[in-house]
C-alpha cells in the first residue's frame, strides 16, 4: 500500500504544478 500512496501523492503534486503552470501561462 506504500507504493499506492506514493503514486497518489505524486499525481496530486503533478496536478498542482500543472494548475500553477497554467495560471502563470494565462497571466502572461
Amino acid at each position: 500500500h506504500q507504493q499506492m500512496y506514493l503514486v497518489h501523492r505524486y499525481a496530486l503534486v503533478h496536478h498542482s504544478l500543472a494548475a500553477a503552470g497554467t495560471g502563470v501561462h494565462q497571466r502572461l
